[in-house]
């Protein structure tokens, strides 16, 4: 079992593409459920900060800073 589950994620980790997020950078984040003739994303927004949990805070407007997953977010 445990070598089936190795496969199948180094087969996933395959398409993945590696990405390291700067600080000043700027990113799209991902709508959570998008409709059919919605917007797919919104920002595009700075970051802040990178931490090593796998998480961004971007700054999405003068007053509101937001810590998200680099999983929602995508680069411009």
């Amino acid at each position: 079992r445990q070598l089936r589950v190795d496969k199948n994620l180094a087969r996933a980790n395959q398409r993945r593409l590696s990405y390291d997020y700067r600080p000043g950078q700027m990113v799209y984040v991902k709508a959570i459920s998008p409709t059919k003739l919605g917007e797919r994303s919104e920002g595009p927004f700075q970051i802040e900060q990178v931490h090593a949990n796998g998480t961004v805070t971007i700054r999405r407007n003068r007053y509101v800073i937001e810590r998200i997953n680099i999983r929602r977010v995508f680069p411009t």
